[in-house]
């Protein structure tokens, strides 16, 4: 079960990453809300205050679950990236070429980002029943140092392969391809 709280970690890492930047610019979640045709509150600010608070659900859940390992932030990150992968396939199936999901524009919607949204959403839920990170961590050699490492690692590669990645190989002036 350490795999699967290990995998809920990296989702709740990832999570305060995208959280933190949609909360200090929500411009971009805002953009993908409205391309999507989702109705938004009339005004600028309206939009910003609800894509500021999508990232703070984000932040929060990320947070909760890696400082608590309570199954309600489990549970919570589940339904997040549930909720993303759909975004993620809806985004696709509209042709649009970014998902704003780290927080900012160009990061490319892809069939590999919508799977791996639902993948890490499994993982939340089935940690549910697993043991928290601290609890990992607390059993763990070296203090959970080698957790530490290998949740920090496995987010930055998840992280590079959704977003850095396929910015870099994105056309110019084009849309990527799913």
């Amino acid at each position: 079960m350490d795999l699967v709280t290990g995998a809920l970690a990296v989702a709740a890492v990832l999570l305060v990453i995208s959280g933190s930047r949609k909360v200090t610019d929500p411009t971009a979640t805002v953009e993908f809300l409205i391309d999507l045709g989702l109705t938004l509150p009339a005004g600028r600010s309206g939009r910003r205050r609800i894509a500021g608070a999508v990232g703070v659900i984000e932040l929060v859940a990320g947070v909760l679950a890696l400082a608590t390992g309570e199954w309600l932030s489990a549970a919570l990150i589940g339904v997040i990236y549930v909720v993303f992968g759909v975004l993620i396939l809806l985004a696709l199936r509209r042709g649009l070429g970014t998902c704003a999901c780290f927080g900012r524009a160009g990061t490319p919607p892809s069939r590999f980002h919508a799977t791996v949204d639902l993948l890490l959403a499994a993982a939340a839920l089935a940690a549910i029943a697993a043991d928290s990170p601290v609890e990992v961590m607390d059993r763990s050699s070296l203090g959970g140092a080698w957790f530490v490492v290998a949740v920090g690692v496995s987010a930055g590669i998840i992280y590079a392969l959704l977003d850095s990645v396929p910015r870099r190989r994105r056309p110019e002036g084009g849309a990527q391809r799913a």
